[in-house]
C-alpha cells in the first residue's frame, strides 16, 4: 500500500467553556448540507482546546490528541447526545489535518468517537518523469442526511502535471460514499460503503487499497 501524504485546510471561531461546551461557534454540522470539506474547514481559525479538554479527549478515547486539536463546532443530536467535531493537525504543515467526530451525554462525558481521516491527499506515482508528473489525490466532503445518519463522499484522482507548461489533466476519476449512523444511544456504526462514479476501464489496484484504508476500523 502506498504511504498517501496529506495536505489539507482549516477553520474557525469563538469560545468554549471549562467542560467543553460551545459558546459561540458556528453552525458547521447543520443537516442537509455538505458542510465539512476542504474549502469549507479551511476559511476560519477555530479555538485550540485547553490541556484540561485534551487530557480528557485523551483519557475517554483511544484518539491521538495533540496539543493543537481544534473544536470545529458542536450541535445536539437526540436523546441528550450531543455530537462534537474536531480538527487535528498533523505534523508542522498548518494545511495538513483530519477530523474526529466525537458524541458526548448529558452528563458531558464521551460515549463514542471515529476518525475520518484525512480530508484532502496528494501522492506521487511512481516512476517521477522530468517533463511531467502524476498524482493520485483524495477529497472527502461530509453532509449530514438527517439529525443521526451522515455520509463521508471521497474523490480519488488520477492527474497529470505537465512542467513545460504547468497544465493539469485528470486522467480518471473514482468515487464513493461511506455511510454512518448515530445510533439513539450515541454510538457509531458504519453502515457499508458504495462507489458512485467510475472512469471507464480504469481498474487501479491503488484504488482498492485506498477505499479499505477509508473504513473505519
Amino acid at each position: 500500500m502506498i504511504a498517501l501524504v496529506a495536505s489539507i485546510l482549516m477553520m474557525g471561531c469563538s469560545g468554549i467553556n471549562n467542560t467543553g461546551q460551545m459558546n459561540t461557534l458556528p453552525d458547521i454540522l447543520q443537516v442537509g448540507q455538505s458542510i465539512l470539506s476542504r474549502d469549507t474547514v479551511e476559511q476560519v481559525i477555530y479555538p485550540t482546546l485547553t490541556a484540561e479538554q485534551r487530557n480528557s479527549l485523551s483519557r475517554q478515547t483511544t484518539l491521538d490528541v495533540p496539543d493543537s486539536i481544534r473544536l470545529i463546532g458542536m450541535r445536539p443530536v437526540e436523546n441528550g447526545i450531543t455530537l462534537a467535531a474536531y480538527k487535528v493537525p498533523m505534523g508542522e504543515e498548518p494545511n495538513l489535518f483530519k477530523v474526529y467526530l466525537v458524541t458526548r451525554d448529558d452528563k458531558d462525558a464521551i460515549v463514542d468517537a471515529v476518525d475520518l481521516g484525512f480530508f484532502h491527499t496528494s501522492e506521487h506515482k511512481k516512476p517521477m518523469t522530468f517533463g511531467g508528473n502524476r498524482f493520485y489525490t483524495t477529497d472527502v466532503t461530509v453532509a449530514f442526511d438527517d439529525t443521526r445518519h451522515f455520509v463521508s463522499h471521497h474523490v480519488m484522482t488520477l492527474t497529470s502535471l505537465y512542467l513545460k507548461n504547468h497544465t493539469l489533466t485528470e486522467l480518471w476519476r473514482v468515487e464513493w460514499d461511506n455511510r454512518y449512523e448515530i445510533s439513539a444511544d450515541g454510538r457509531f456504526s458504519f453502515k457499508g460503503q458504495q462507489e458512485t462514479y467510475r472512469t471507464d476501464g480504469v481498474n487501479d489496484s491503488v484504488i482498492e487499497d485506498l477505499k479499505s484504508r477509508c473504513r473505519p476500523k
